[in-house]
């Protein structure tokens, strides 16, 4: 396979002219005889603010045409624009659905890499960088990704209502874009608009990460309904006033802190993976995103090395949802020697989704739902699957099968035929869980914190391995869980260790339990004790912490807790001690032993 080198076009082992009416980019070359230097590719060249889209969209034809397996981005900044991406309906879980322009399309392509040096690539208005469908060894190395004007906004607090709390008073950067209507705010981007706010969340000015204890301000609910009254209006240029009309702010910002603004919709990941295998990403690094950084369902084995997912410059926040997040993966995700950080929910979120069933349709069929609604229009469960049905009240696994065909009657519902007659138990709302798609997961050598809510996210039943990582969370630093609450999340996990990890001061937020949460999301009326998850060992970790509330955990066959140092000092305020750092129900056997306490007396360490 040869290379293909973007800043000029060419296939460096021959080539023809081949002329690109978008931006009048040329892919032109020498052939081996002549060894003429190679030049350079109007409006493609770096420190140019001309589109580069046209000359992306060539280069990815270009290569596929001629059996390239490299595409080489020149050093330095390209900027990129939707109007000549190529268009396509992405569903998206977990994130808004749509036409997207796409600046990369990596459809039913095999065996490319899109090098950078260092390159930075900027993207304006409403489009997502990458999406690769149905491809297979596709790679990402050296390069960034970044929005000019960010989907988001960001205020320095300048006043406050200290009496009621029922108004602030920001100033907005000029790099941040909106507009007011009937005293409602209006996202402002390039080429789109989204209207209405849906939280305010206070940001520490010093420490750069979420305020101590801060609760989420919410405006609006996921189905973009209003759930709070408020007005905003601009007091001065650029300084706006927001006033609810009740009880005034959740958590009242302080002065000289910083509140990011965020809209309701998910739209624009920086990466988009479906029906793929060996998707790699290398010394790849995202400053921000409209949602999620990568956002990857139904594909097989991918890699981040060196994945860093930071804010660019002064900004506080990097991708305004998760930073990665993985939907009915199977294989190996590797997540190693990354670093992420302010980003607006999670670092990593491995799951599966629970299909809820409907009705029995036949001796050997019935019709299943995706019931959240972020969910529509992505296609978990295919033929040739395997599958179990769990009850809807303690989501214990009663049987088992192989999908004979999965026919879609809409983006909502799937008629499922299975090789043997469906069990008479089947009731309306049991759920579907696919087994063979869960991925191993290895989580290695990263700094993890200083975002909104969890660390780490784990519901698959792969095997799973956290090891040397520095964990910053406000809220839990890992949860292991799984359930029937509205995301529809699975599953049950089977062998976890996490070991050699650093936990430094985590669950200075509201967002989690404990450090570690263990739990499975079933309904009020369940009584079920069973092991929801089987394995999880915590062994040889660092946890420093000021509170003590190290594990939660909820229908668990053996949990141990083994050769952990664990230093209590304060951080940010002092906070009331635990009584015992372990809060258990449903356990089945819980191993503790060799533990080293420094700073505080549990009585419970003194036993094994």
């Amino acid at each position: 396979m040869t290379k293909m080198d973007v800043s000029t076009g060419l296939n460096r082992r021959q080539f023809s002219v081949l002329g690109v009416a978008a931006s009048g980019v040329m892919l032109a070359g020498c052939d081996d005889e002549k060894e003429e230097p190679v030049k350079k590719v109007d409006g493609f060249s770096a420190q140019s603010r001309e589109d580069a889209t046209p000359a992306l969209v060539a280069a990815i034809k270009h290569a596929v045409a001629n059996n390239l397996s490299q595409i080489d981005l020149p050093a330095g900044e390209l900027h990129f624009w939707p109007d000549a991406g190529e268009e396509k309906f992405l569903n998206i879980s977990n994130n808004d659905s749509r036409d997207f322009k796409i600046a990369g399309l990596l459809d039913g392509i095999s065996d490319l890499t899109i090098k950078g040096q260092g390159t930075s690539l900027v993207f304006h208005g409403l489009v997502v960088p990458f999406s690769i469908q149905n491809a297979s060894n596709i790679k990402f190395e050296n390069l960034s990704i970044d929005w000019e004007v960010p989907f988001h906004l960001e205020g320095k607090v300048e006043a406050v209502d200290q009496v009621d709390g029922r108004w602030i008073e920001i100033t907005i950067p000029e790099e941040f874009s909106y507009r007011l209507e009937d005293g409602k705010l209006v996202f402002v981007g390039e080429d789109f608009e989204q209207e209405g706010l849906k939280r305010i969340l206070e940001f520490d000015a010093t420490r750069k990460e979420t305020a101590y204890k801060v609760w989420d301000n919410g405006f609006m609910a996921r189905d973009h309904s209003n759930v709070r009254p408020h007005i905003i209006e601009e007091i001065a240029p650029r300084r706006l006033k927001i006033s609810v009309q009740d009880a005034g702010f959740k958590s009242l910002p302080s002065v000289g802190n910083v509140v990011i603004m965020q809209p309701s919709n998910r739209w624009a990941p920086a990466f988009f993976v479906e029906d793929s295998k060996n998707v790699t990403f290398r010394n790849v690094t995202i400053y921000h995103a409209g949602c999620m950084g990568i956002i990857a369902q139904t594909s097989e084995d991918i890699t981040l090395d060196g994945l860093n997912v930071l804010p660019s410059g002064d900004r506080y926040v990097s991708t305004c949802v998760d930073a990665t997040h993985f939907v009915n993966c199977s294989g190996t995700i590797s997540v190693e020697n990354g670093d992420f950080s302010n980003h607006i929910d999670d670092a990593v979120n491995v799951h599966g989704i629970y299909l809820r069933v409907l009705e029995a349709d036949g001796a050997n069929a019935f019709k299943a739902e995706l019931a959240e609604f972020q969910q529509h229009g992505v296609r978990p469960v295919r033929e040739g699957d395997f599958i179990s049905l769990a009850d809807a009240k303690g989501v214990d696994v009663y049987y088992t099968s192989r999908v004979k065909s999965a026919v879609y009657e809409s983006r909502t519902m799937v008629r499922i035929e299975l090789d043997r007659d469906v069990p008479a138990q089947l009731a309306d709302g049991d759920v579907v869980n696919i087994l063979n798609r869960q991925a191993n997961l290895v989580i290695r050598g990263n700094k993890i914190g200083q975002n909104r809510a969890r660390g780490i996210l784990i519901s698959t039943a792969g095997t799973v391995l956290v090891e040397d990582n520095k964990f910053h969370a406000p809220g839990s630093a890992i949860r292991i869980s799984g359930g029937v609450d509205h995301w529809y999340e699975a599953g049950p996990t089977s062998q976890i260790m996490i070991r050699k990890n650093e936990f430094n001061h985590c669950l200075y937020g509201v967002w989690g339990q404990s450090i570690i949460d263990i739990i499975c999301v079933d309904s009020e009326e369940s009584q079920s004790e069973t092991p929801f998850h089987d394995t999880v060992i915590i062994k040889d970790n660092l946890f420093r912490t000021e509170h003590g509330d190290f594990i939660t955990a909820y229908r668990v066959g053996t949990l141990m807790f083994e050769g952990n140092q664990i230093i209590v000092e304060p951080y940010q305020k002092a906070d009331a001690q635990t009584k015992t750092p372990f809060d258990l129900k449903a356990v089945g056997k819980f191993v503790l032993k060799d533990n080293q306490v420094e700073g505080y007396n549990w009585p419970i360490f003194d036993q094994t």
